[in-house]
């Protein structure tokens, strides 16, 4: 079960022209007034994001036939490459807490941010549902590793529930771990992690859950993606209250948090989450088939 370089060559077309439609083409639509500050939606009106919505849809759809017959598994990585080249142009949140010294200030920022990655979520999904009403109106053939295809071993709305407990569980313990530079051993205080660092242990942490929720529960990588958003909104409800900001204004600098997600940007969760819950879910349905086929 090797990727052949055909396909290889469909998933670089797919994430290329993701890329250049969303990533560079439409840049303008988000781009922070200051070349520092930060991608958000709120940098875009309501009509761009409406359009934002509407790109991203054909995108899907365009990408499901651009990578046929496997339209439906690596169109879906089109908007996220896209959203990708915008996360990596965008400002640190320390950069902008540098800015605002004082808790209240920063509790704005964080408040600012709290439901920004459901919107950068809606994007992901309105290219899904692209590729998705691509399929409905040309199916495609079916993968040949049954492997691919499984019962939910708990049925709705459990299994969906479950996954997505789950999902926050695991993203939050290995984002903890993963997504930070170096951590402030007296008091355990998490630090900033430059882009890099943010993006891998997002794809790490999201590649976790989706392999867990396939495995276990046999659920798409759908679900752990949507936690993303929960993620980052409980995450900013319990980690930014006023006597904790205040606390660490005082005794550490700005790159210093209260919780490494909090050096994440929504789109950073969003855009990254999205690659490594695609990856984590098909290197589950490879040790299934690896164990089956491969194994003794």
């Amino acid at each position: 079960m090797e990727l052949s370089w055909r396909t290889r060559l469909r998933v670089v077309l797919v994430m290329g022209l993701g890329m250049i439609v969303i990533g560079l083409w439409a840049w303008h639509w988000a781009a922070p007034n200051d070349p520092m500050g930060l991608v958000r939606s709120s940098n875009m009106g309501l009509a761009n994001q409406l359009l934002l919505l509407v790109v991203a849809g054909l995108l899907g759809f365009v990408c499901y036939y651009l990578a046929w017959p496997y339209g439906y598994e690596v169109g879906v990585l089109a908007v996220p490459a896209g959203l990708a080249v915008w996360a990596s142009r965008s400002g640190s949140v320390v950069s902008l807490l540098q800015a605002v010294p004082t808790a209240e200030h920063r509790e704005a920022v964080f408040t600012g941010l709290r439901w920004d990655a459901f919107y950068w979520l809606l994007v992901v999904f309105a290219g899904l549902g692209g590729a998705y009403l691509a399929r409905k109106l040309r199916p495609s053939p079916r993968l040949p590793i049954k492997e691919a295809y499984a019962t939910p071993k708990l049925a709705a709305p459990y299994g969906p529930v479950a996954a997505i407990l789950a999902s926050l569980f695991v993203t939050q313990f290995l984002l903890n771990a993963f997504a930070q530079d170096v951590r402030v051993t007296s008091d355990m205080i998490a630090s900033q992690p430059v882009t890099r660092q943010a993006a891998f242990a997002i794809m790490i942490a999201f590649a976790g859950a989706a392999y867990l929720v396939r495995h276990f529960l046999n659920l798409s990588y759908t679900w752990p993606l949507l936690s993303a958003a929960f993620l980052y909104c409980l995450g900013t409800f319990v980690h930014t209250r006023t006597s904790v900001l205040a606390d660490l204004a005082k005794q550490y600098p700005a790159v210093c948090l209260s919780n490494a997600l909090l050096g994440i940007l929504p789109i950073q969760l969003v855009a990254f989450g999205s690659f490594g819950a695609v990856m984590g879910y098909w290197l589950a349905v490879r040790y299934r088939y690896w164990r089956n086929h491969e194994c003794g």
